[in-house]
């Protein structure tokens, strides 16, 4: 049963539309509508309290759009207009028609996360016949090649959910996630495969560059930053590691510099023009409780919950890693987590190639679009020589200002103390279970009770 207006018009629409008529099958598997999602009372940043659904949301709603809010309209209209100009509209290679082995096998790797604002999710598509599979493929097709997205494609839900370990009765505790309709979700699955596939044939991407990519374990640069401070510590030298954080990373990305890196990687002239469409804008709805916004454009830099965003992201920083000096040691990225480190003997000359590593990261940045807050970046020393913790070192700086020091350094989850005897991370972990087990007990104990009341 139709149970929006809007559903109604949609499905109007699509009734008319002979590559979309596979839409009117999963619209009648359609889920039941989803729990609201309620959060607790919050103060904004005027300390000002919000306490209905609706003023939660319209806090929340604001709080986020500035945060992704690129205020880059007019430059988004040129770009996308010459992007147009320069590439038009062109037959598709062969290697990037979708196929409908690769919708099947998107949808056999795929995690059935909650549906967007059409309720279609990826067990839905795979009830779908080989007949209507291979329309969907030819409505993929059609839209590569000509550039065009349907709307509808696109539509998300927004929903905020409590960060963990944040303080929830700030507006600063919560991150909004979006909920896209899966047809548009499965299409860019597809295209971020065949762009890694791409690069990942012709070696574009260097090793060092270690996020969102096939067969590379999310741990796989911290082992090597360990190997080589123990390496260097066999040889009888010293480290000295810094590590970056890019401030907002996804929403800073400038459209037209993801373009320009595109073209540069040499990616398919027709999948770049597909993703300056589907990155243009977008058309959300934000849900809070029983609250919910009328629909709202939103134009950020690279959508959150797009499968499309870490394979492009890879794009946008891969100068960071590609273009390093090359000296005693490495700079390393995952995603937006950046450790830059230099080895030696001699303290001043480590912090000086150290520093113009860091001064070439900075002047990227500011090509970029991106930005680094200097207050979190940390620096760290990593020897054996115990009176390194009490003796002053050669500072170094980021954006013109001084690194704080610490004698830990927090990276990809791990804790590193500058003789690597991970003294902390036991902690950490031994916390963290006993956290678990005292949960499970409490559980454990609850149902033990429950169960005595019944039988009694």
């Amino acid at each position: 049963m139709v149970k929006s207006e809007k559903w109604a018009e949609f499905c109007e629409r699509v009734s008319k539309d002979k590559s979309l008529k596979l839409f009117w099958r999963l619209h009648n598997s359609m889920n039941g509508v989803r729990q609201r999602r309620c959060i607790p009372d919050f103060q904004t940043a005027d300390f000002a309290w919000q306490r209905s659904d609706e003023d939660k949301g319209k806090a929340l709603l604001a709080h986020y759009l500035e945060q992704i809010g690129r205020k880059d309209t007019v430059v988004r209209n040129v770009n996308f207009a010459a992007s147009q100009g320069i590439f038009g509209t062109r037959d598709i290679e062969e290697e990037y028609l979708v196929t409908v082995d690769e919708i099947k096998d998107a949808l056999r790797h795929a995690k059935n996360s909650a549906p967007g604002p059409d309720g279609i999710r990826y067990e839905d598509i795979g009830k779908l016949s080989e007949e209507e599979l291979t329309d969907l493929a030819r409505a993929f097709n059609n839209s590569i090649t000509n550039a065009t997205i349907h709307e509808d494609w696109m539509h998300s839900y927004l929903v905020p959910l409590p960060k963990p370990g944040k303080d929830h009765t700030k507006i600063q505790g919560y991150r909004v996630i979006t909920m896209q309709n899966t047809i548009g979700k499965l299409l860019e699955k597809i295209i971020a495969r065949k762009i890694s596939h791409q690069l990942e044939l012709l070696r574009i991407l260097p090793t060092s560059l270690g996020g969102y990519r096939p067969n590379r374990e999310t741990w796989s640069n911290a082992a090597v930053f360990a190997q080589d401070v123990y390496e260097g510590f066999q040889s009888g030298v010293e480290m000295c590691a810094a590590a970056v954080d890019l401030e907002d990373a996804y929403n800073r990305v400038p459209l037209d510099f993801l373009v320009s890196q595109l073209c540069e990687l040499k990616v398919s002239q027709s999948l770049i023009n597909w993703i300056a469409v589907a990155l243009f804008q977008r058309k959300v709805v934000f849900k809070c409780g029983s609250w919910a916004s009328e629909p709202t454009i939103i134009r950020p830099g690279l959508p959150q919950g797009s499968p499309l965003s870490p394979v492009l992201f890879n794009i946008y920083t891969v100068r960071i890693t590609r273009e390093q000096i090359v000296g005693s040691g490495k700079t390393l990225s995952y995603a937006d987590d950046v450790l830059v480190y230099r080895q030696g003997k001699d303290r001043e000359r480590i912090a000086h190639d150290l520093q113009t590593e860091l001064d070439r990261i900075g002047s990227w940045c500011v090509e970029a679009g991106a930005m680094v807050n200097p207050t979190k970046v940390a620096v760290t020393w990593f020897s054996l020589n115990n009176r390194i913790v009490n003796t002053l070192t050669p500072t170094v700086s980021m954006v013109a200002m001084d690194v704080e020091r610490t004698n830990t350094m927090r990276y990809l989850g791990g804790h590193f103390d500058r003789c690597l005897c991970f003294g902390e991370q036991v902690e950490h972990v031994v916390v963290k279970a006993r956290k678990g087990l005292t949960a499970m007990r409490v559980m454990a104990a609850a149902n033990c009770e429950q169960r005595h009341l019944i039988l009694i």
